[in-house]
């Protein structure tokens, strides 16, 4: 369900769910230092002018665009960082509460260090290595898919 490239330069992906100022201080620095153009796509519904590179909610497969074809991820949402994980994108997480899932699935992955609260954490020269990262995707999704078989009895 996936479209094509949206945005054709490179770009920084903020996912600002929780309207989060440290997250876009993040978002707006890495973009900044990359030389990347910066996408904010916010997680609340208003009838309110959006300045350019704000994205208003416009559907799952353009939000779904917009990650999968980012250069970096920045973000203050679980789903985000999951998302992320999926797509194997360079990310940071951002979130001032409710962070707990997020924390859980990070460990999980052994990328910690992705969990941010301030920009000057940001190091852009320490990369997440799927090489280590994927072989736990595979292993954790086995075994939800062996779950849900044994939960509905095929």
């Amino acid at each position: 369900i996936i479209p094509g490239r949206i945005i054709k330069e490179k770009y920084v992906f903020f996912y600002n769910l929780q309207e989060n100022k440290e997250a876009r201080e993040i978002a707006v620095y890495i973009s900044s230092r990359l030389g990347y153009k910066l996408i904010e796509f916010v997680g609340v519904i208003r009838k309110i002018y959006y300045p350019a590179g704000i994205k208003a909610f416009e559907g799952p497969e353009n939000f779904l665009s917009l990650l999968k074809y980012s250069d970096f991820v920045v973000t203050s949402s679980f789903h985000e960082v999951a998302f992320s994980i999926i797509f194997e994108k360079q990310f940071y997480a951002c979130l001032p509460w409710n962070n707990q899932r997020v924390i859980s699935l990070l460990n999980l992955f052994q990328v910690q260090d992705r969990f941010i609260k301030d920009v000057k954490d940001v190091n852009l020269t320490r990369f997440m290595d799927y090489k280590i990262i994927t072989p736990i995707v595979k292993y954790e999704k086995e075994k939800t898919i062996e779950y849900l078989h044994y939960a509905i009895g095929i």
